[in-house]
C-alpha cells in the first residue's frame, strides 16, 4: 500500500467515527411538555443517545421568527439540566424550562449543548390566555405498532394545540431492558404530531399501568421513563393545568404510584380554586365506568369511592378514561345514577389509542351511551360556551359526535353503524377441565376443553391458546375452524407442557383457552363476531395443601 493510499484510508477511517460520535450525541426525541402555565412556559425534553456522555449542560435558542438554525442569531436563550436515569449509561436526559413567553406565539427553536451539537428548528406555539377557542386530541392505551404511527398522523391533521395521553404509552413496563420501545414511539411522535403548518405539538401525561414495573401501588422509582423522559411535575405523578380561561385538566393517577385516596384533597382544592372555570376536566389511565373489564374490578371502583364523589361535588364537565382498550361515550352520571345532560359528569375514552381493540358486552351496561371495538383518539373542542368531542377512527374518518346536534354528529352516526364490533363471549360456549398442581416441578398436564354452540343460529369458531409467565406448547388443538349447528358441542383433548423439555412451576404461569367466534344470524349481512374464552384453574393437590 502506498504512502498517498494510507493516508487517504486513516482520514477517511477518522471522518466517518467522528460522524458517528457527533451523530450519536445529536440531540434527538425532541418533546414539549408543560411544568408551568400552558399560555407563558413550555419545558423541551430530548434525549443524548451514545457511548460518550460527556456533555453536562443544555440550552435553548429560541426566537418568535425563524433563523434557520443559526443559534448566534436567536433572540434568547437559557440553560438546563442535563441527567441520567440509573441503570441507562448510554444516554442522557435534557431538560430546559422556557419562562416569561407570549401566549398564544409561535417560538422557533434550536435545542443542544455547549459542544456544538444542535438539533434541527422547530416550531412550537403556546397556549391563549385569552377566551378564545382551543382544541386538543386525547386518547391512551398506544404501543409501537405501525397503527400507531398511522393515528398520531391522524390525529395532527387536525392541527390540535397540545395532547392528552392517558397513560399506557410505550408499554415498556418501567423495564430499562425495554428502553427502545420508548425509542420507538417517541421517533413516531416527533415525526408524525406536527400541524399542517410546521408546528410540533405538546403533551402531557398521565401515568398508567405500563410505565410501572409492577403496574400498582409502586414507587416514582419504578416509573423511570415516565418521570425521566417528560418534565411535568418534578414531584408527583398528578398535577393539574389550566389551558387560556375556558379549560381547567386535572392529570390524575389510577394507583399507579399514588393511591387515589391521596389525591382527594388536591383535587378538592383544585376544583374549588377553579369554580368559575367554565369547563374542569379530568384525564387518568383506569376508567371508573368500564366498557371491557368487570365494574367491580378493584381499581374501577376504588376511582369510583374516592374521586367520584368529589367529582360530583363540584361538577366536573368531563373525565378522559383509558386503559379498555376500546371505544366509549358514558350518559351523563352523578351520584351513581344517569342524569339530564349537563347535569353531571361525562365519562368518555376507553383508551384504544394505536391498542389492539376488546370485546365488549353486547348489551351495553346502564351507564354506557355507546361503545365499540375500534382503535380511535378523541378530538376535543372547547370554548367559552360548550364543548365538542369527536372520536376518529384509523381511516381518519369521525365516527362519533357529542353533543347529538353538533356538526357532523348525523354523518358520524351513519358512519358508526356501519362498523362491526367484537363482542364478549357469552358463558357456556367453551369450558374446561382444571389442572392439579402437587406442588413439584411442573412436567405437562392434559386439559379437557369443550365447545358448544348456545345460540339458536349456526356459528363457525376458532380454537387459541392463552400463556402468559413461561414458555408453553399446547397439542391438540384444532387446526381448521369448526362449524357447530346450535345446541351441538365437541370436546378436544389438549396436551400443555413446558417448552423445550424445560422445567417450570405452574404458580408461574398463567393458561386458558382465546374463542374467537362468528354468529351467522340470518338477519344480518355478516357475521356477528365474539371473542373470549377462560383461564384453566390450577389446583393444589390434596396432598400438596396438607
Amino acid at each position: 500500500m502506498n504512502l498517498t493510499l494510507q493516508k487517504i484510508l486513516i482520514s477517511l477511517s477518522f471522518c466517518c467515527l467522528t460522524s458517528g460520535v457527533l451523530a450519536s450525541l445529536a440531540p434527538q426525541h425532541l418533546v414539549f411538555t408543560y411544568m408551568g402555565d400552558p399560555s407563558t412556559t413550555l419545558t423541551a425534553n430530548w434525549q443524548l443517545i451514545g457511548e460518550d456522555q460527556s456533555v453536562d449542560d443544555a440550552v435553548v435558542y429560541y426566537d418568535t421568527v425563524s433563523h434557520a438554525g443559526k443559534v448566534s442569531e436567536y433572540a434568547q436563550h437559557t440553560h438546563g439540566d442535563v441527567f441520567t436515569i440509573k441503570g441507562l449509561p448510554d444516554r442522557s436526559i435534557a431538560r430546559v424550562q422556557l419562562t416569561d413567553l407570549k401566549p398564544n406565539t409561535s417560538y422557533y427553536i434550536v435545542v443542544g449543548h455547549g459542544d456544538g451539537s444542535f438539533a434541527d428548528e422547530v416550531k412550537v406555539r403556546t397556549i391563549p390566555a385569552d377566551d378564545r377557542p382551543l382544541r386538543f386530541v386525547t386518547g391512551g392505551d398506544m404501543g409501537t405498532t405501525e397503527d400507531v404511527r398511522v393515528l398520531l398522523k391522524n390525529a395532527a391533521t387536525f392541527d390540535p394545540s397540545f395532547a392528552a395521553i392517558g397513560g399506557d404509552i410505550a408499554y415498556a413496563n418501567g423495564k430499562l431492558g425495554s428502553v427502545g420501545e420508548w425509542d420507538k414511539w417517541l421517533t413516531y411522535y416527533t415525526e408524525e404530531m406536527v400541524t399542517a403548518d410546521g408546528h410540533t405539538i405538546p403533551m402531557l401525561l398521565a401515568i398508567g399501568n405500563h410505565e410501572v414495573k409492577g403496574a400498582y401501588n409502586k414507587t416514582p422509582e419504578e416509573a423511570p421513563f415516565f418521570f425521566g423522559f417528560f418534565g411535568q411535575d418534578p414531584d408527583k405523578s398528578y398535577f393539574a393545568r389550566r389551558f387560556g380561561q375556558n379549560l381547567l385538566l386535572l392529570v390524575l393517577d389510577s394507583g399507579h404510584v399514588a393511591k387515589h385516596e391521596s389525591q382527594v384533597e388536591w383535587i378538592g382544592k383544585v376544583l374549588e380554586q377553579h369554580e368559575s372555570t367554565p369547563h374542569t376536566s379530568a384525564i387518568y389511565h383506569v376508567p371508573l365506568y368500564p366498557s371491557h373489564r368487570d365494574f367491580m374490578w378493584r381499581f374501577s371502583e376504588q376511582g369510583r369511592q374516592h374521586w367520584a364523589p368529589i367529582f360530583d361535588q363540584y361538577g366536573l364537565t368531563v373525565a378522559f378514561e383509558n386503559h379498555d382498550h376500546t371505544f366509549k361515550r358514558s350518559h351523563f352520571i352523578k351520584d351513581g345514577k344517569v342524569v339530564d345532560e349537563g347535569e353531571g359528569t361525562l365519562y368518555i375514552g376507553d383508551g384504544c389509542w394505536g391498542r389492539g381493540v376488546r370485546p365488549i358486552d353486547y348489551e351495553l351496561p346502564w351507564y354506557l351511551k355507546t361503545a365499540g371495538s375500534i382503535q380511535h383518539f378523541w378530538v376535543v373542542d372547547c370554548d367559552a360556551d360548550s364543548m365538542m368531542y369527536r372520536a376518529v377512527d384509523i381511516e381518519n374518518q369521525v365516527f362519533d359526535v357529542f353533543p347529538d346536534s353538533a356538526p357532523g354528529a348525523k354523518e358520524a352516526r351513519e358512519a358508526f353503524a356501519a362498523k362491526s364490533h367484537i363482542y364478549k363471549l357469552p358463558q357456556g360456549i367453551v369450558s374446561c377441565t382444571a389442572i392439579i398442581d402437587d406442588g413439584a416441578a411442573w412436567k405437562g398436564s392434559d386439559v379437557t376443553v369443550t365447545l358448544k354452540n348456545t345460540f339458536e343460529h349456526p356459528v363457525t369458531l376458532e380454537l387459541q391458546t392463552k400463556i402468559r409467565g413461561a414458555a408453553v406448547q399446547a397439542i391438540g388443538l384444532p387446526v381448521e375452524a369448526l362449524s357447530l349447528q346450535p345446541g351441538e358441542s365437541q370436546q378436544f383433548k389438549v396436551s400443555w407442557a413446558p417448552a423445550d423439555e424445560k422445567v417450570i412451576k405452574l404458580k408461574r404461569v398463567k393458561l386458558g383457552f382465546e374463542v374467537s367466534l362468528e354468529l351467522h344470524h340470518p338477519d344480518y349481512e355478516t357475521p356477528v363476531r365474539y371473542s373470549g374464552g377462560p383461564d384453566i384453574t390450577i389446583k393444589p393437590s390434596k396432598a400438596s395443601s396438607m
